[in-house]
């Protein structure tokens, strides 16, 4: 499967589930996992399911910028970046997306980091 399929199989899915490896800062290297559902009633991204932590977005409202988000993710990609432990080089990001057998790996830039950060923070 070519990635242009991994990704027209990843937009049309209803279920996700995103791995953000994060990169640098104070941390040095930090994971974050999200996953998209559909319930009986809405759409939610349950954020660190299963732990302490657990916490959610409703999605209904947000669904196409979750679309734009992946294939800005997608248009530019980087598999060659370097990716820094170093609290002075800056924060990079990794997504792994995956729905069903299906896995994306993305190393975009830091505008598709924004976008992703107005899905999961902004009201």
């Amino acid at each position: 499967m070519t990635d242009q399929e991994k990704l027209d199989k990843i937009l049309s899915s209803e279920e996700l589930t995103i791995q953000r490896n994060i990169y640098g800062g104070i941390a040095g290297y930090y994971e974050q996992k999200f996953n998209l559902i559909e319930g009986d009633y809405e759409k939610l991204i349950i954020i660190e399911k299963g732990t302490d932590y657990q916490t959610f977005v409703r999605m209904e409202k947000k669904m196409d910028l979750l679309k734009s988000f992946i294939a800005n993710a997608y248009k530019t990609n980087n598999p060659d970046k370097k990716m820094s432990n170093s609290c002075i080089t800056g924060i990079d990001s990794e997504y792994i997306i995956k729905s069903g057998f299906t896995t994306l790996k993305l190393r975009p830039d830091q505008d598709s980091d924004s976008i992703f950060e107005l899905i999961i923070y902004a009201k």
